[in-house]
């Protein structure tokens, strides 16, 4: 009885606002002849904490993806866990998106444009790159897929994408088509 009392005038001694505490049954400590290891005896004793605060935001002018992610998660007072469930993914996918540590496929960003109300990937533009980025999310396709259908070797369509080197009018034209 004595080793109950000691942690309760313990547990008292801690101050509430960082917990309360329930007892969930009054019962005396038995402690066996036989030596315990160092393992205490069960005490039936239950801890409630507060729901810990995910704040700080990410700041106002950082407009990545991870933290366009986290603000609209915590405006929802969603659990990284509740977002890896909404999306169909892992949880630690989800945390790597949050990061900015991996980029969501192409058939996640659909998903992502709708959670986060508005389109991440849109840059405003109207430039071709911008045009089939946005294409290839509104249709859930990869460049592979894209390849097929417009008859545009993959990597042309990735520095269309990247803005790197330069594209002829042919293959412009036959995404234009594809497109549009």
């Amino acid at each position: 009885m004595q080793s109950y009392q000691h942690i309760m005038q313990v547990l008292k001694s801690v101050p509430y606002e960082h917990f309360s505490v329930r007892i969930m049954r009054i019962q005396p400590f038995i402690i066996p002849l036989r030596k315990t290891n160092g393992v205490l005896p069960i005490c039936n004793i239950r801890l409630v904490t507060k729901k810990p605060s995910y704040l700080p935001l990410p700041p106002v002018n950082d407009k990545s993806l991870g933290a366009e992610l986290k603000r609209r998660r915590l405006a929802l007072e969603w659990t990284q866990h509740r977002c890896s469930k909404y999306f169909d993914v892992r949880k630690d996918s989800y945390q790597r998106w949050e990061w900015n540590q991996r980029i969501p496929t192409i058939e996640k960003r659909k998903r992502i444009n709708e959670f986060l109300e508005f389109n991440f990937w849109d840059d405003g533009t109207n430039s071709l790159a911008n045009r089939v980025v946005l294409y290839r999310i509104e249709h859930g396709i990869t460049r592979a897929e894209l390849e097929l259908i417009s008859n545009v070797s993959r990597s042309s369509i990735e520095r269309l994408e990247k803005g790197q080197g330069s594209i002829s009018n042919s293959i412009r034209f036959k995404i234009e088509m594809t497109i549009t």
